[in-house]
């Protein structure tokens, strides 16, 4: 299944990908999940030369987790000639929980949350790396979510800890030590956000709120919150406010598992194929759509474009009828 979808907001142009080029102390430390490496001579004569992307192309990433294998993948919607495709993709070599974009040095990079104790981070313009092309070093214990806010990234493990980590030097810069484990975490003002199941809490304050079941998506923006959860439910909660919902409504029986944020439109989708876009200026429901499919992630895109992702490995891609980012 595709977990995780997102957008690279940066334009790329290049004739091919780049080869691997292994650096043996992450090879080395990641021994332990049985890691093997071609030699760059036989990686350079597999190499795709048929990789050239655009810039008017529009890079998306994904990630998928089935019984035996786990996939970071490219995918690139060319607008023009209306045509979407998976562009390249890499084997990892354990599941993954979460992803975030992020740029550095010229360098598209996708950090990932596994169940591995090190951020795994990799170049996206690399060609069938063996290994990734940069270790997060920090954590005690597996990595439940990574997301980027601000210049930072940030990590949560099952070591009940939020590592703030500084992009250019590599090491961490902020530790956040929790009395539970954070499985999502987002940021709002000076609040660092996390949920423990049921419960969102800041790492800083006493501040916390309620959602009764489990929590399957935390998105802050501004001073509100936003969450889906296991039964249905969404809720926004405003921070200036107290701790009981702004708003909340029951969409499905089955679990709200995808949602993502564009302007003032949010989108949920579900267990059960339902797809909803409500307006956050008066949480009315701007359009809906029914899928024959289990979804388990979404991404909006401003040209009124879905990506959704199912039980499958596929990315799939929905024109709306009418006009709605």
């Amino acid at each position: 299944m595709i977990n995780t979808i997102n957008l690279i907001p940066n334009k790329i142009q290049i004739d091919k990908l780049k080869p691997y080029k292994k650096d043996m102390n992450i090879i080395k430390s990641l021994s332990h999940i049985g890691i093997s490496f071609i030699e760059n001579e036989e990686i350079q004569e597999l190499e795709d030369n048929d990789t050239f992307i655009c810039e008017s192309d529009q890079i998306l990433f994904s990630t998928s987790n089935n019984e035996e294998e786990s996939f970071l993948q490219f995918h690139v919607y060319d607008k023009e000639n209306d045509d979407f495709v998976i562009h390249h993709d890499v084997f990892v070599y354990s599941s993954i929980n979460d992803a975030e974009y992020f740029y550095k040095n010229d360098k598209h990079f996708i950090a990932l949350a596994t169940f591995e104790k090190d951020v795994m981070v990799y170049d996206s313009c690399i060609f069938n790396p063996m290994a990734p092309q940069i270790l997060l070093k920090g954590h005690e214990d597996h990595i439940m979510c990574v997301k980027k806010f601000g210049e930072n990234l940030f990590s949560g493990s099952e070591d009940k800890s939020i590592i703030e980590w500084d992009i250019i030097k590599e090491t961490p810069c902020n530790f956040y030590k929790l009395d539970l484990v954070p499985e999502k975490i987002c940021k709002s003002n000076n609040h660092i956000f996390y949920t423990d199941g049921t419960t969102i809490k800041s790492s800083t304050s006493d501040l916390h709120f309620s959602c009764y079941d489990r929590i399957e998506n935390l998105i802050a923006c501004d001073n509100m919150i936003y969450v889906s959860n296991s039964t249905g439910d969404f809720f926004s909660f405003d921070l200036r406010a107290s701790k009981s919902p702004y708003f909340s409504n029951k969409y499905v029986e089955s679990a709200l598992t995808g949602m993502d944020l564009l302007n003032n439109k949010i989108a949920l989708c579900s267990k059960s194929g339902e797809i909803f876009i409500l307006d956050l200026l008066d949480y009315e429901l701007k359009n809906s759509e029914k899928i024959k499919s289990v979804l388990y992630s979404i991404k909006l895109h401003e040209d009124n474009l879905i990506f959704y992702g199912d039980e499958s490995d596929t990315l799939h891609l929905k024109k709306l009828k009418n006009k709605v980012f």
